[in-house]
């Protein structure tokens, strides 16, 4: 079984069976509504041991820290200007893997930055944080 978590809450839990040696990639989907925005979270996963299994030592990983931030800010100052906007249309046309991504820039999360993450920036303009 694997569990995903930010801080000490549950993100989600997916059971996996493998052969030996082998391996897979799993996605978990964090649903933010209702948590605060401009907070840290730490994001971690953890595998259970399975019979038998004597090296644990992997069965744990914490990858890091990730900041939430209000829909369209995406260099994190709080408000959402065209600063940000013309951030997205100059990296847009970009997909992971291509030097002008940045996932900061891809607000739909897609992997590609295009029209639909410039348009949410747009729907966001001129917000600023309380």
């Amino acid at each position: 079984m694997l569990r995903s978590y930010y801080n000490t809450s549950s993100i989600a839990t997916e059971t996996v069976t493998l052969s030996r040696d082998d391996s897979t990639i799993i996605t978990f989907v964090w649903n933010t509504t209702g948590l605060a925005e401009y907070q840290n979270y730490i994001i971690s996963a953890e595998a259970s041991v399975v019979p038998g299994e004597t090296d644990t030592d992997d069965n744990t990983l914490v990858d890091g820290v990730v900041r939430l931030v209000h829909i369209g800010d995406v260099n994190n100052d709080g408000q959402v200007r065209v600063d940000d906007i013309l951030a997205i249309a100059l990296a847009s046309g970009s997909g992971v893997g291509d030097p002008k991504y940045h996932p900061n820039l891809d607000i739909t999360c897609d992997g590609k930055i295009r029209i639909d993450d410039i348009l949410a920036a747009v729907q966001n303009f001129g917000w600023t944080k309380p």
